[in-house]
């Protein structure tokens, strides 16, 4: 029998470390006679700065849509600071929480934020909004993106302020926003718009803003979780969510932080500082920080936001294993012998298998391998 030796590592392991490459808007909010919103890929990134009380909150996602323009509401429990974030801090934390190659020897074959339409400018809405109701913050542009922050004190007049500003509203989108504006939260409203298009007949094509960094003051990292009342299911998607921070950050959703059961951890363990601090600009980081990935993968959400709280315990994905002097586990019959001739292939890649150079025979008859004393029996 030869040795065997693997001439090319499976292209396949490539696909387990991927990041989650379809998903979906979490509560679209399209009229029926608009073309749906759908978000072809999304990360989300929580970088808790325990010592100042600040979270930077990063979303990068690529839209499929036809729609001239659309927006969406991130709310946030203090004002934010916007700013347009490097997409390639994804590239760096996928590269640091990816499973770990390793070399065995083995000698057996085993047989995915709330998004809104917008109103086209006939469309006639409510009476305004008091004045003393909705306060403008600011006014900005940030990532290819309008942006207006917003302090309202009732939901209804925050409502009518959106409505008259091309925003669709409707009594869920109300019920939505109506616990953020009693707690005082500041609501960020961001808007696309796309000039190439001239209606909502268009063929849909991808979009990708820059990705979008709000910073602001918490009492504990917080992500925007809630979808409205009349969300539908949604199978299929998934929410990567990174966090980055002094130790593990584990998440509980509300107030009365019950089990996110629908998530899992994939990874938390201390990283590098430099390379997210390199696509990170203007964001501290801690001397020693740990990154936390969960994921979820619901298809309809809980009616409650999650909040973070510090955790211990390592996780590491299982490492993916190269086996140079045995064979790979293919799902290849029981039947299946190799030789110097043979060789596996799969849509992944090539497996050449050779004998050993050295090997040292084996016995016909293993069990006379060492010396034995034999007792004759005596004559009598």
């Amino acid at each position: 029998m030869r040795k065997l030796r693997v001439a090319m590592a499976f292209l396949a392991s490539l696909s387990a470390i991927a990041r989650p490459s379809t998903t979906h808007a979490c509560a679209p909010a399209m009229p029926k006679d608009q073309p749906p919103l759908r978000i072809r890929g999304e990360e989300a990134l929580i970088v808790w700065d325990e010592a100042h009380k600040e979270e930077h909150f990063v979303r990068k996602a690529i839209f499929d849509t036809s729609v001239k323009s659309f927006g969406f509401l991130v709310p946030t429990p203090t004002r934010p600071k916007l700013a347009e974030a490097s997409p390639a801090v994804f590239d760096a934390l996928a590269n640091l929480t990816k499973p770990e190659v390793v070399e065995e020897a083995r000698w057996s074959v085993l047989p995915s934020l709330l998004f809104l339409s917008m109103r086209s400018k006939s469309e006639t809405v409510a009476a305004s909004a008091p004045a003393e109701a909705v306060r403008v913050l600011e006014e900005t542009r940030v990532a290819g993106m309008d942006a207006t922050v917003l302090a309202a004190t009732d939901a209804d007049a925050l409502g009518r302020w959106l409505g008259e500003r091309g925003f669709e509203f409707r009594p869920a989108l109300r019920d939505w926003l109506k616990p953020y504006v009693d707690a005082g939260y500041t609501l960020t409203a961001f808007r696309y718009e796309r000039p190439d298009v001239a209606g909502p007949g268009a063929i849909a094509v991808p979009i990708a803003p820059t990705a979008v960094r709000l910073s602001f003051k918490s009492e504990r990292p917080f992500y925007p979780y809630r979808e409205p009342s009349d969300a539908a299911a949604v199978p299929g998607r998934t929410l990567s969510l990174f966090l980055v921070g002094p130790r593990r950050l584990d998440g509980a959703l509300g107030a009365g932080a019950a089990p996110w059961i629908s998530a899992s951890t994939r990874f938390a363990d201390a990283v590098a500082a430099a390379p997210l601090a390199a696509t990170l600009a203007g964001v501290t980081l801690p001397d020693k920080p740990w990154v936390t990935q969960i994921v979820d993968e619901t298809s309809l959400r809980a009616r409650e936001d999650v909040f973070f709280g510090p955790g211990d315990a390592r996780v590491r994905p299982p490492p993916f294993v190269i086996y140079k002097d045995g064979s790979s586990s293919c799902p290849w019959s029981s039947s299946f012998r190799p030789s110097s001739s043979s060789s596996g292939a799969s849509a992944s890649g090539a497996v050449r298998w050779y004998r050993p150079r050295h090997e040292t025979p084996r016995h016909p008859f293993p069990a006379l391998r060492r010396p034995h004393h034999l007792r004759l029996p005596r004559l009598l």
